[in-house]
C-alpha cells in the first residue's frame, strides 16, 4: 500500500533448509548455498535495511503456527506438498507444557 509505514518485521517461509541465512536443498530455481539470494530478495522487495527478516523453512513455519493454535499438544507434525515434499516435527518439552 503506497504511503503505508513499513512493517516492523518480515517473515519469509521458503521451501528449503535454512542455515545461517543460507539456503540449501531448495525445490525452486535458486542455487544451494547461495548467500546472495536472501539479500537480493530483501533489496528487490524494497524492505528497509533496519527491518528484521526472519527466514525459516516453510514446513517449520506451518508447524510453529499449528503448535501455537494447539498449545495442549506435545507433538506437531506437518507435511508440505508442492514441487517437493517437506516435513517438520516439533516436540514441546515437558517444561513448555
Amino acid at each position: 500500500q503506497e504511503g503505508a509505514a513499513p512493517p516492523d518485521a518480515i517473515g519469509l517461509a521458503l521451501p528449503c533448509e535454512v542455515r545461517d541465512a543460507t539456503l540449501a536443498g531448495c525445490s525452486y530455481a535458486w542455487d544451494d548455498d547461495d548467500s546472495t539470494f536472501l539479500p537480493a530478495l530483501v533489496a528487490a522487495a524494497g524492505i528497509p535495511d533496519a527491518t528484521p527478516v526472519l527466514v525459516v523453512n516453510d514446513a517449520e513455519a506451518a508447524a510453529l503456527c499449528c503448535q501455537a493454535e494447539r498449545p495442549d499438544r506435545r507433538r506437531t507434525l506437518v507435511l508440505t506438498l508442492g514441487l517437493g515434499v517437506g516435513a517438520s516435527e516439533l516436540l514441546r518439552s515437558n517444561a513448555d507444557a
